[in-house]
């Protein structure tokens, strides 16, 4: 898993590692099933 190799050796945190996965699978959702962006980016929900 491409997250998981920049969080362990402290390239990311967790959190900014959420984030990003956030923004990707929300950009993939909305282009695959038009719908609109859930978010701008940079801008997904914080876990």
């Amino acid at each position: 898993m491409i997250l998981d190799e920049l969080v362990t050796p402290g390239a990311l945190e967790t959190g900014e590692a959420l984030a990003v996965a956030a923004d990707v699978l929300g950009a993939n959702a909305a282009r695959l099933y038009g719908l609109p962006s859930p978010a701008p980016p940079g801008q997904a929900r914080r876990w």
